[in-house]
């Protein structure tokens, strides 16, 4: 068994349980443009394995995070490419980056939407994202959204008016903001790849010509890391102390560093690095902590759950999907959402969720 089932075969060597349940009856089409032949071609471009949706137990401490037997489901679907969930108001939010849209999912899997564009129609002679992709709550019940297309970070007023928030360092437009954490002392963090950056950092769009993350703190705007390539999910320890950054260069991986009274981040170091075998899919995008400080990190092959001390403690995989952003929610914040390509799906889980500063 290789390449498309390369990575159950490794699972199924070293891990002691997985539990399984029925997956979509369709899976996504391939990505448009998917390479063939014998071109050399990067991670994000590797066929998704047809898995199926279940939770690999790689150490026994799962269990009181995620109960034995609990698989995850299908809460909605038939988006275009779903990411930035928030709960809101007993509501799922999230993102759809290629349509433009931003819906509000219930309990029932009903989907209403909350804003029919977030500034930018997208253009389809354009192939990169174009649409929202993370989403936070921010003060006065305003939710700060990442707009691709614009290059900046939103702000949606309770009213559903949008205005630029943050849209250029030192005079240069950002790439193209991906996500972002609030602090527990007001300073946002938030990351910048190129993911959706027409022509890319070599092309004629690109003004900073690295790919950053920034904090802003009392109105100061500053890069705290530029050494990066494609930063993307982000995330912050219940202690408030340490920062989290995914990144797919020049492995997939989750940098770690230390955050400055100053609202600048020092020491950073590799907190986890994903192990790759022949076979094996998957880059890094979002991630969440909850309130043990675990880290639910899209990864490879899916979902990743990892203590605070490093260990993968195993995974929450969906079939033909590949994730792209989770959140804690639900009446007591135990629920994980998840989404990735045409899906949102959620699973019960034993711990809750960090809450998020502002959150309603």
């Amino acid at each position: 068994m290789k390449n498309a089932h390369g990575l159950l075969l490794a699972v199924c060597l070293v891990v002691p349980h997985i539990t399984v349940a029925k997956a979509p009856s369709a899976v996504p089409a391939p990505v448009s443009g998917s390479p063939t032949g014998n071109r050399t071609i990067g991670l994000e471009h590797l066929p998704w394995p047809t898995q199926p949706n279940g939770v690999i137990r790689r150490d026994s401490a799962l269990d009181t995070l995620i109960a034995p037997g609990t698989v995850p489901e299908i809460l909605a679907e038939g988006f275009n490419s779903t990411e930035g969930p928030m709960w809101r108001d007993g509501r799922l939010w999230v993102s759809d980056q290629r349509a433009g849209q931003v819906y509000a999912i219930d309990d029932k899997g009903t989907k209403t939407v909350i804003a029919e564009n977030t500034g930018v129609k997208p253009d389809p002679a354009i192939t990169v994202n174009q649409g929202p992709n993370g989403q936070a709550p921010d003060k006065g019940g305003a939710v700060l959204i990442m707009r691709q297309g614009l290059r900046d970070v939103g702000r949606m007023t309770p009213d559903g008016r949008f205005y630029s928030f943050l849209s250029r360092f030192e005079g240069n437009r950002f790439n193209s903001p991906n996500d972002m954490v609030y602090a527990q002392d007001g300073t946002l963090f938030f990351t910048d790849p190129a993911y959706s950056l027409p022509g890319g950092m070599d092309g004629p769009n690109s003004e900073l010509h690295f790919e950053g993350v920034y904090s802003y703190k009392d109105g100061k705007l500053q890069a705290v890391v530029k050494d990066l390539t494609r930063p993307n999910g982000i995330g912050i320890s219940p202690s408030g102390r340490i920062l989290y950054i995914s990144t797919a260069t020049p492995s997939p991986r989750i940098k770690a560093y230390d955050i400055q009274k100053d609202g600048t981040v020092a020491n950073g170091r590799d907190f986890y690095v994903w192990p790759m075998h022949p076979g094996e899919r998957g880059g890094v995008d979002g991630l969440k902590i909850d309130e043990l400080g675990n880290l639910w990190a899209t990864g490879v092959g899916g979902v990743n759950v990892i203590s605070p001390e490093g260990k993968n403690l195993g995974v929450i995989q969906v079939k033909g999907v590949q994730t792209s952003n989770v959140t804690f929610g639900g009446a007591d914040n135990r629920t994980l959402f998840i989404t990735g390509a045409t899906y949102v799906y959620r699973i019960p889980t034993l711990v809750k969720g960090l809450p998020l500063l502002y959150s309603k």
